[in-house]
């Protein structure tokens, strides 16, 4: 009799009725499958990362865009204003309304791409820990817990020390 059982990844070799002298043996080995299953999530990785790169890269690009656009509009609107500065106090108030201005655009700026890249750190990670999650889970092996040394008495601790 042959048995194959592909899901077990098992062989069974042997007779139904066997004669007195043969013995079964049963082999195991890995067909491959959790190999297959390895290049699968690699593959699988691959695409997501690419995914998150390239939306990442996309919006990134967007904000820069949008901030230069505010930035030539702030200073089309503050340029405009200067024609009509009278004395030293007013260009000072100008040039501290400016200033408060671009550090206020300045700031959400670095926040919205501060919150993008966290955005793709997350899902890098999310990616990361789906393909790896079925290496880590084989070879993680509980150890036995080592047994304690058992404590030398006094005594046998002076004999020891004074033998050598």
């Amino acid at each position: 009799m042959m048995q194959r059982n592909i899901e077990a990844q098992t062989l069974q070799f042997g007779y139904e009725s066997n004669p007195p002298g043969y013995v079964t043996a049963e082999f195991s080995f890995n067909l491959g499958i959790k190999s297959m299953n390895i290049i699968e999530k690699q593959t699988e990785l691959g695409k997501s990362l690419y995914e998150i790169n390239t939306s990442t890269a996309k919006e990134y690009f967007n904000l820069q865009r949008e901030n230069l656009e505010k930035y030539v509009e702030m200073n089309r609107e503050f340029g405009a204003k200067v024609p009509e500065l009278k004395d030293i106090s007013s260009a000072i108030e100008l040039q501290k309304l400016y200033n408060e201005t671009l550090w206020a655009q300045t700031k959400s700026s670095f926040s919205a791409q501060s919150e993008l890249l966290k955005g793709a750190f997350s899902n890098t990670r999310d990616a990361l820990k789906t393909a790896y999650a079925f290496e880590t889970a084989e070879v993680a092996v509980e150890e036995a817990p080592k047994p304690k040394a058992k404590a030398k008495s006094k005594a046998k601790a002076k004999k020891t020390a004074e033998a050598a």
